[in-house]
């Protein structure tokens, strides 16, 4: 089984392994995140204000499970593509 995760658009396959890391890497770590302000009261007079927020695994990481007969396929297509 993989475990994938979507980052800037692009879908990551990672082992439970990589999965744990990656986890281990984010808690605590801090992302950007757009407040509504009001009509033109954020930033350079837009409605939104860019502000610190704690990355909250349980709600941003999203994971989905891609199994082995799924995984071994995209193998077989992306080997046979290469020839």
């Amino acid at each position: 089984m993989k475990l994938t995760i979507n980052v800037d658009g692009c879908s990551v396959i990672l082992s439970a392994e990589q999965l744990e890391t990656l986890a281990s890497v984010l808690r605590g770590c801090e992302m950007v995140q757009a407040k509504y302000m009001g009509t033109g009261k954020g930033t350079n007079g837009s409605d939104f204000m860019n502000l610190l927020q704690p990355y909250d695994l349980r709600s941003n990481l999203v994971v989905r499970v891609m199994p082995d007969d799924d995984y071994d396929a995209l193998k077989f297509f992306t080997a046979s593509q290469a020839e």
